[in-house]
């Protein structure tokens, strides 16, 4: 079958969306002839990649000017603006690249976003769009963050609920499949929607991160790791952390990462009485989380909404037990290796499951080896690339088998999305 791959962000050797892009074309292309439409920037990473192991399927199509791409990079709302024109872009390549040499399937790749459009489905071929996750903050969140998180998660929730609802007319409702990582009752009834948080790690990553000991003896050590922002929910963990400290005050908590709360998390360290047990390690490269990992005995990450969340799988993956809160891809990933899933309610309810599950992890070593057990195990069969390769070929026969639905009107679409 021969496919067109949009994956504006694509690089080997990265996490987030150009891992994403990258591990899902490696897929594609051992089973397929796939075409690669991706941003100009990704292309030194990817020559480089290709002169030790070669793609033998797979060719890359490259759209865009690296300075502009260098200039905005630093700037969500210009970058997304420069991603709606790139997309644009890309339709008029792919039209051309389809009437010479026609292709059996497109699929949307990155960004895996559920507002952020994507125009290739405009071809009478099965559409697969990977669409990310679509859930809003509760507003009693709200409370929680600072006034510039209120302002950034208010400008999500915007963007989820406005451009979504374009996005469902633009992209969704010519999608032979879409592929989320939210629940499907968030979608209208109509679409073909496939739960699957979009998301893997490498057989090398894997296996390194496999071979780590599982930490025994010494006092109860916990970390968040990510950029430090008000999504994050880090504040829940710190909460958390400092009821903890009043039964075990031998215990540990490792903050790792950089971001606008990092100077409020510091303060509130302090006002709660728990900054001599918290340790903010700043910033450090992807290369240097499994070392972290070996030290550490679980991992907290209460984020707000995450498509996937690479951490919690590498944490997985590592033996360590993790506690995340119920939204997108990070639910599903600690349900399927025996992690603490805590259903976002209210603040004080996260904070206060939260604390339990720690406390128990505290009291009882056995169980955090079981579970490492587990997590290991489902890391490893159902979260390597080729895992999720094999479930991307079941995707692929579903769409083909449904082929490319017609989009429905405007006003039947915001009705549809209203249930």
């Amino acid at each position: 079958m021969r496919v067109l791959l949009s994956a504006f962000s694509c690089q080997p050797g990265r996490g987030s969306e150009p891992g994403v892009g990258w591990g899902v074309v490696t897929q594609v292309a051992l089973r397929h002839q796939a075409v690669v439409l991706t941003e100009e920037h990704n292309r030194a990473a990817i020559d480089q990649e290709f002169a030790l192991r070669p793609l033998k399927q797979a060719s890359f199509v490259y759209l865009g000017l690296p300075k502009v791409y260098g200039w905005i990079g630093g700037n969500k709302c210009l970058g997304y603006l420069y991603y709606f024109l790139w997309q644009i872009w890309a339709l008029r390549v792919a039209r051309k690249l389809h009437r010479e040499h026609p292709f059996d399937l497109v699929h949307h790749v990155t960004f895996v976003n559920s507002w952020a459009p994507s125009f290739l489905g405009r071809f009478d071929i099965p559409f697969v769009w990977f669409a990310g996750a679509k859930e809003h903050t509760p507003v009693c969140f709200y409370r929680l963050l600072s006034w510039r998180g209120r302002i950034c998660e208010a400008l999500r929730s915007l963007a989820v609920g406005g451009m979504g609802w374009l996005n469902l007319r633009w992209t969704a409702t010519r999608a032979s499949m879409v592929v989320t990582s939210s629940p499907k009752r968030l979608w209208p009834a109509r679409l073909m929607v496939k739960r699957q948080p979009v998301g893997a790690l490498s057989e090398k990553e894997m296996a390194a991160l496999g071979e780590l000991p599982v930490r025994t003896g010494g006092p109860f050590r916990m970390a968040s790791i990510g950029r430090l922002d008000g999504g994050k929910g880090v504040v829940m963990g710190m909460r958390a952390f400092a009821r903890l400290l009043e039964t075990h005050p031998e215990s540990e908590y490792w903050i790792v990462g950089d971001g606008p709360e990092r100077k409020r998390l510091e303060r509130m360290a302090w006002e709660l009485r728990c900054a001599h047990r918290v340790k903010f390690l700043g910033w450090v490269p992807r290369s240097e989380i499994p070392s972290l990992l070996a030290q550490v005995d679980a991992l907290v990450h209460p984020s707000l909404h995450e498509q996937f969340g690479y951490v919690v799988l590498e944490a997985m993956a590592a033996g360590r037990v993790v506690l995340v809160t119920d939204s997108g891809g990070c639910g599903e990933l600690a349900k399927s290796g025996g992690g603490v899933v805590i259903p976002l309610v209210s603040p004080e309810q996260v904070i206060s499951e939260l604390h339990e599950a720690l406390l128990g992890l505290a009291l009882d070593e056995e169980r955090r080896l079981r579970a490492a057990q587990v997590a290991r195990k489902a890391a490893r069969e159902l979260w390597s690339w080729a895992a999720v390769g094999s479930r991307l070929e079941e995707i692929y026969r579903q769409a083909t088998a449904m082929g490319s639905p017609q989009p429905m009107p405007m006003a039947r679409t915001a009705a549809a999305s209203k249930s």
